[in-house]
């Protein structure tokens, strides 16, 4: 075998290897999910409309939007499984949509969709 193909299965052997190894996600967090959403409602299950929520992970605000008619907001973000993402729900209509609610700070909690309850202000 001539010296140039020894050299060049050489290379693509050790490019190879380098490649598959390179492959490997060392320190990368296993899971990621992407769609999570907050489902915002009164104590006797009504869904709110029209309510600010906020996505945090350690006090930036990644996402804002309000709630649709059944009381959801959905998020979309590279959602890491090793952080924790708050949410910080706001009643900006007052009196429209069900009433005046208090305003609330959540945990997201489960893998797809965290239900919150909130109560009317007194």
């Amino acid at each position: 075998m001539s010296r140039f193909k020894k050299r060049l299965l050489y290379i693509l052997s050790t490019g190879s290897f380098v490649i598959a190894s390179c492959k490997m996600d060392y320190g990368m967090p296993v899971d990621i999910d992407y769609f999570k959403a907050v489902k915002v409602q009164t104590e006797d299950n009504q869904p709110i409309e029209g309510l600010s929520v906020s996505l945090l992970d350690n006090n930036d605000t990644l996402f804002m939007n309000t709630t649709n008619s059944e009381g959801v907001v959905e998020m979309e973000y590279e959602f890491n499984e090793y952080d924790s993402y708050y949410v910080i729900i706001e009643d900006t209509d007052s009196e429209d949509n069900l009433g005046d609610f208090e305003t609330k700070t959540a945990k997201l909690t489960e893998p797809d969709t965290t239900i919150v309850t909130i109560q009317k202000k007194n």
